[in-house]
């Protein structure tokens, strides 16, 4: 079973000997029947994860890397350069662009899974990640982040996905940002 998170798209190609899905954009939660005679892999950008009869997330983020968390089971990540990692629930990792395999330290799955009750929960955040993840569910309001790189605005935060407002308040409220509304679009950059 597949749920897709909003502005999500994946292509599935169930065969004799396979079951492959490539996820092309966004993000997905995998509920996956043991079949060793029919292996079950999501493929992004930078590897694929083969599962292991098990429950999972993949998402293929903003900055090119992608996330598998996993819920119940194991899994298999593999990196575009080959190197693996198994993953138990309750772990996460980082399949990076570079080719690494990067887990990460005390994830909270549940977090990473709160799209499916439309929550967004966020841990050291970027602005571009968050408008990113805001725009996915909100077609009226647009959220623009400009002039922003770099890591020295991280946020943490849990927000209701289809209510940007809270974001774009709680960002007013920062000494070092100007919020501008126009219409249809708020543009978030340095003041």
């Amino acid at each position: 079973m597949i749920t897709l998170n909003a502005d999500s798209l994946i292509k599935v190609r169930l065969e004799e000997a396979s079951r492959e899905i490539d996820l092309r954009r966004g993000e997905a939660l995998f509920k996956v029947a043991h079949d060793p005679s029919r292996p079950f892999r999501v493929h992004t950008r930078v590897g694929f994860v083969q599962a292991v009869g098990t429950q999972f997330n993949v998402d293929d983020r903003v900055n090119g890397d992608t996330r598998v968390s996993v819920l119940e089971g194991k899994v298999r990540a593999v990196s575009s350069s080959g190197k693996e990692l198994v993953l138990s629930a309750g772990e996460e990792a980082d399949i990076r662009r570079d080719g690494s395999i990067s887990p990460r330290e005390h994830p909270i799955v549940s977090n990473t899974v709160a799209w499916r009750q439309h929550r967004l929960v966020f841990d050291n955040a970027t602005l571009e990640e968050m408008a990113t993840e805001f725009n996915r569910y909100n077609q009226s309001v647009r959220l623009r982040v400009e002039g922003l790189e770099g890591a020295r605005h991280r946020f943490d935060g849990s927000f209701e996905a289809t209510d940007p407002q809270s974001f774009i308040e709680m960002l007013s409220k920062e000494p070092d940002l100007a919020i501008e509304r126009g219409v249809g679009e708020v543009v978030i950059r340095r003041r």
